[in-house]
């Protein structure tokens, strides 16, 4: 819903006149978007993701307490007024992507680690959901820090979306389907 609102409101203020009465309330549906997509990405990788990853991995360590830590700043850091969600220019978009940069690094890196260290038949599945962490973080990223200066990287936030929505459609096949090898497709 977060990617609907602000890429939504960004394709309006495109296809519409910017200075139309229409228009001045997009500002505050970007930002609360933006908000909604932050709030819902940290909440998916650190409890959905985490959860899952150490239910199935048996492993504990530094690591994960260290992920959980940074993604659990970065759901303190957008309840800041600084990010000023609803306003026309949306603050602390650096402070509040960092936590998340090494937080969504580091819960790809354990999925990818998992998946080259274990025997287990859900392999491969690590390994995609791994490898589609990370595709849509890039794409999240380079929306990120080109989309002011070039407009059309916002598009890239679709292919962050469909790789999101791959996510979420393998993790509850996972959950609700079961995990043995005959029934677990990625």
């Amino acid at each position: 819903m977060g990617d609907l609102f602000h890429l939504g409101a960004r394709a309006f203020q495109t296809l519409t006149d910017v200075g139309s009465p229409s228009w001045r309330r997009a500002p505050a549906l970007v930002g609360w978007g933006l908000f909604a997509t932050s709030f819902t990405l940290t909440l998916f990788y650190l409890f959905a993701m985490i959860y899952l990853w150490k239910k199935e991995s048996w492993v504990r360590g530094w690591l994960d307490w260290s992920i959980t830590a940074v993604l659990s700043a970065r759901l303190l850091i957008l309840f800041f007024p600084h990010n000023n969600w609803g306003g026309t220019a949306i603050e602390w978009s650096l402070y509040r992507n960092i936590p998340f940069f090494i937080g969504v690094l580091g819960v790809a890196l354990l999925f990818l680690h998992t998946a080259q260290t274990t025997t287990s038949p859900i392999r491969r599945w690590y390994t995609g959901v791994g490898w589609a962490m990370v595709a849509s973080f890039v794409c999240y990223l380079s929306a990120l820090l080109l989309a002011d200066r070039y407009p059309l990287a916002y598009a890239l936030m679709g292919v962050k979306s469909i790789a999101y929505i791959t996510l979420t459609i393998s993790f509850y096949k996972f959950e609700f389907q079961g995990h043995g090898t005959s029934r677990i497709h990625v």
